[in-house]
């Protein structure tokens, strides 16, 4: 059995650096919610964001707007939370 959604307390214990994409046609999820809940939860995020005309297979839907924002985020330095 596949796992399930990370628990509140799980995303809170995430302090390394962490990129969120989320399609805005994902239907396994809300994406807004889903992204929403990144930003009130994981210390160690960086970006949380939608992108457009996608759903849940962002790097086939917008391959190259999804490497763009992974390879920027890749390519700039983090400073980890203490």
């Amino acid at each position: 059995m596949p796992p399930g959604p990370l628990t509140d307390d799980e995303l809170r214990r995430i302090t390394s650096p962490m990129l969120v994409l989320v399609g805005e046609y994902e239907r396994t999820y809300n994406p807004s919610a889903a992204v929403a809940r990144a930003h009130r939860l994981i210390p160690g995020l960086v970006s949380a964001d939608m992108l457009a005309h996608a759903g849940h297979t962002l790097m086939q839907e917008q391959p190259e707007v999804a490497a763009t924002r992974i390879l920027a985020f890749l390519s700039t330095p983090q400073v980890e939370s203490a």
